[in-house]
């Protein structure tokens, strides 16, 4: 999977991100690399170890230096995703547009059809209206 991953990095190397999948291939690769800052701990696990007491000035540092670099890293991958995430409801959106147009087309032309066919067999002309002269007598009773 991690060499799927580089491989499709590496063919969007040196491009600007354009689309869905190229932004969620990057926030992949980005989750691998975030993996090996601190042994797979996150942000907040590295940025509380190092605001613990009793830590040597260096090894805080150092722990800081960690948290600074998952929360660039954590920041930038939500970044990417949501940019997937919205590429995938625009696609969604696009298709179900051009189903909505095509649906459209069709019942505009059944209709046209249908208009065309009431005509010739003479539905039109031979509808009388109903007229109801006297109310029902149970309906007076409600």
């Amino acid at each position: 999977m991690v060499q799927e991953e580089r491989a499709t990095v590496r063919q969007c190397a040196g491009q600007q991100v354009t689309t869905g999948a190229q932004s969620e291939a990057f926030a992949r690769f980005i989750a691998g690399h975030l993996a090996l800052v601190n042994d797979g701990k996150t942000y907040a696990q590295t940025s509380a170890a190092a605001r613990a007491d009793g830590l040597d000035p260096q090894t805080a540092a150092d722990l800081q230096a960690k948290a600074d670099t998952l929360f660039k890293g954590e920041t930038l991958r939500s970044i990417m995703l949501n940019a997937y995430g919205w590429w995938t409801v625009a696609t969604i959106a696009l298709y179900a547009g051009w189903f909505m147009i095509a649906a459209g087309i069709v019942l505009g032309v059944r209709a046209v059809f249908g208009i065309i066919h009431s005509r010739r067999i003479g539905l039109r002309e031979t509808v009388d209206p109903v007229v109801i002269e006297e109310p029902v007598k149970e309906l007076q009773a409600v």
